[in-house]
């Protein structure tokens, strides 16, 4: 994923696709902070802890990271779109 992230940084043209592209770095790198106390927890056989903060902290972030990765292929179709123009 970080090979992806690096090749994709130089291919942001507009403000917004890097303001877009921030929110999800940001969003990603919390999201891998929580999933592992996630599976810390469920190691311990934590089920509820594990449970519990999978619902309020990891998956909350990786509805912004899909959402950030929606808005990057939403602004790169209309890029593409008005290039054809």
């Amino acid at each position: 994923i970080d090979v992806a992230r690096r090749s994709l940084e130089p291919l942001l043209k507009t403000a917004e696709e890097r303001e877009t592209y921030q929110d999800l770095a940001r969003n990603w790198d919390g999201f891998l902070k929580e999933a592992e106390v996630v599976l810390n927890h469920s190691r311990q056989n934590q089920v509820e802890k594990a449970r519990d903060h999978n619902t309020t902290k990891a998956f909350p972030l990786a509805r912004n990271v899909d959402a950030a990765l929606a808005r990057l292929v939403e602004l790169s179709n209309q890029g593409a779109d008005a290039a054809i123009k």
